[in-house]
């Protein structure tokens, strides 16, 4: 896992924790490790339309059956299931202005959308995760390629139902 998977991550972790703090229970954004990596994918997908089809991460996506995953960041997560997470210490590269603008813009427009819409979301037919998910893969090691994504969403509004 790249730094800047890390450190993408905190951030969203850490914006997440600040939109709840002082909510009440049922106000709050629950934060698993699905959202998160839902979050992740669809801010890269923004960051690579606003960056001429750059990625913010050297790591790829691959299609597991909740949607598009980052492994590493699954396994350093995954012990957060209860809807609340803490960032992962250690010292990690601080993201740029451009990723900070990607990762609000998606964090700000899926506030009000459950995971399991954002997940229905990442499966979008044609898009692609669907076209190299393998429900009989039971090692998920599709990975799903970054041009891909980005043809795929360049002209396409990202939070837009199918």
């Amino acid at each position: 896992m790249t730094d800047m998977c890390v450190a993408v991550a905190n951030y969203i972790v850490e914006r997440t924790n600040q939109y709840n703090d002082g909510k009440a229970y049922s106000e709050r954004i629950s934060m698993t490790c699905k959202r998160l990596q839902k979050l992740l994918y669809f801010s890269d997908v923004k960051f690579m339309q606003n960056n001429n089809g750059a990625s913010m991460f050297k790591d790829s996506f691959y299609a597991w059956p909740s949607g598009p995953v980052i492994p590493s960041v699954y396994d350093e997560f995954v012990q957060y299931q209860n809807g609340e997470m803490a960032p992962v210490g250690g010292e990690h590269s601080p993201i740029t202005p451009e990723m900070q603008l990607a990762i609000d813009d998606i964090f700000e427009n899926t506030i009000e959308i459950d995971t399991f819409d954002l997940v229905e979301m990442s499966h979008i037919a044609g898009g692609p995760w669907s076209a190299v998910y393998d429900p009989h893969d039971e090692n998920h090691s599709q990975v799903i390629s970054k041009e891909d994504m980005f043809k795929f969403y360049q002209a396409r509004q990202i939070l837009a139902k199918a």
